[in-house]
């Protein structure tokens, strides 16, 4: 498996977004991420989804303590989101979703992992161990920071205390910032940056709510979806290769929600 971790230093960076949008805006024709949601501060996608009780963190933790971790444990605890996404959801409970983290923790470094592209959304809690074995174990870190010079700099402090764990690092800097993607790259030490505006449609769709409505005439551009799509072509280098499986099944999405996937492709 490829593992790619999705973490921030500070809240409200846009960490689950990014990392939502990366398991369902992989370019198509490739194979497709999987998203753990592996935050110690709970899980959002059971209730933003209206999910019901069924395979996710809980029941991954369960059978990996019994038989080890793989990827076809991970794929196998998964379930359908929008067409060909698809998520490992973690209890809303903070308190809960810390101990299975923690169960699962020290079962990633020996984990065999091969034929997944796996999103880990690992939240800001970088000093959790659980963060930590995530980190070590992932094949590239997506750090995700507001575009101010105060966010960049926290940015950049979270990363030189992670940086002896971290294999690859690349900033997704959310929203917009007066500063270049080379002067960012410069002053934070890493190998790239990619820039993801702020678009509340896709956002939204992503919250699990039904697409804002619109000004007569005008046309949604799903802008953070297509600079996700160049954040995989980004992080695809420093990955291991994964054969794309056959095209599952269509799932249709949940009733009054746009298939953001779909519409995704189409435009592509």
């Amino acid at each position: 498996m490829a593992l790619i971790a999705v973490v921030s230093a500070k809240g409200g960076a846009g960490v689950s977004t990014v990392a939502l949008a990366l398991a369902g805006a992989w370019r198509p024709g490739t194979a497709k991420p999987l998203l753990v949601e592996a935050d110690p501060g709970g899980g959002d996608l059971l209730v933003n989804f209206q999910l019901e009780d069924g395979p996710g963190l809980v029941s991954l933790a369960s059978a990996a303590r019994r038989s080890g971790l793989d990827a076809a444990l991970v794929a196998a605890h998964s379930r359908p989101l929008h067409r060909g996404a698809r998520v490992v959801p973690a209890p809303v409970s903070a308190e809960r979703t810390g101990a299975v983290l923690d169960l699962l923790a020290p079962l990633w470094a020996d984990a065999d992992l091969d034929g997944e592209y796996v999103v880990a959304d690992v939240g800001r809690r970088l000093d959790m161990v659980s963060g930590r074995e995530l980190l070590a174990r992932a094949d590239v870190a997506v750090m995700v920071s507001g575009g101010s010079a105060a966010a960049l700099a926290h940015t950049g402090h979270a990363i030189r205390k992670v940086e002896g764990q971290l294999k690859s690092v690349v900033v997704a800097v959310s929203g917009h910032s007066e500063h270049s993607r080379e002067e960012i790259a410069t002053a934070l030490g890493v190998e790239a940056v990619v820039m993801v505006p702020r678009d509340e449609v896709s956002a939204a769709v992503l919250r699990g709510e039904p697409e804002p409505r619109r000004r007569r005439g005008e046309r949604g551009t799903y802008e953070l979806m297509r600079h996700v799509v160049l954040l995989g072509d980004v992080l695809r280098p420093h990955l291991p290769v994964v054969s794309a499986p056959p095209d599952p099944a269509p799932v249709e999405p949940p009733r009054g929600r746009v298939d953001l996937v779909g519409a995704v492709q189409r435009s592509n």
